[in-house]
């Protein structure tokens, strides 16, 4: 995990300088531990993500995928419009470790009806697009009927609306969890699904 986190900081650090959108709209350092620590206790064969931006925590989860020697991570974004904005969208994944991502360019509403059939059972999901309330149940209520069994469902920035917490009401996962990230002074919230 440390190789991946040097290398995400030194691509930060030398080439995002020129960038269309801000830092912001990186992930946290606790975030993306997370997330790799839980991909490799797992080992799921398919990893969805919503959101990727710069691609923090897609650099977190490829190379815990390398580390298990299996899966694929699917990605789904609609990056923020202006120039040039397409070439940084995970511009933070070294080329070693694309060969397992699997980028899906378009809205989660248009894109996820059509991927999930395909992808089979979904082992660990992460929510890191629009985090509004209408976004995000609509995420949680598309993807989490094609989990697998001993699924966790990762989402960040839940302190902004009550979708979280009203999925964690209704699924009963075996575990929920909301954690403070200190760097960017906001919530993920993680739950593992019996």
């Amino acid at each position: 995990m440390r190789d991946i986190e040097d290398e995400v900081v030194r691509r930060i650090e030398g080439g995002l300088t020129a960038a269309p959108f801000t830092l912001a709209h990186c992930s946290s350092t606790v975030l993306a531990r997370t997330c790799y620590a839980i991909v490799r206790a797992l080992r799921p064969k398919i990893v969805l993500e919503t959101g990727v931006a710069y691609g923090v925590i897609s650099a977190f989860i490829l190379k815990a995928l390398e580390a298990n020697g299996q899966g694929s991570l699917h990605s789904v974004d609609l990056p923020p419009l202006g120039r040039d904005t397409n070439k940084f969208v995970g511009a933070l994944i070294p080329q070693s470790l694309r060969g397992r991502w699997h980028l899906h360019r378009g809205s989660t509403r248009r894109v996820l009806p059509k991927l999930l059939p395909s992808l089979g059972a979904v082992g660990v999901f992460v929510h890191d697009s629009l985090h509004t309330f209408r976004t995000m149940e609509y995420e949680f209520a598309t993807v989490t009927p094609r989990f697998a069994p001993g699924s966790v469902l990762i989402a960040d920035d839940i302190q902004d609306n009550a979708a979280f917490r009203n999925w964690v009401d209704r699924s009963k996962p075996v575990i929920a969890a909301a954690i403070r990230e200190p760097d960017k002074e906001s919530l993920f919230g993680i739950t593992y699904v019996a």
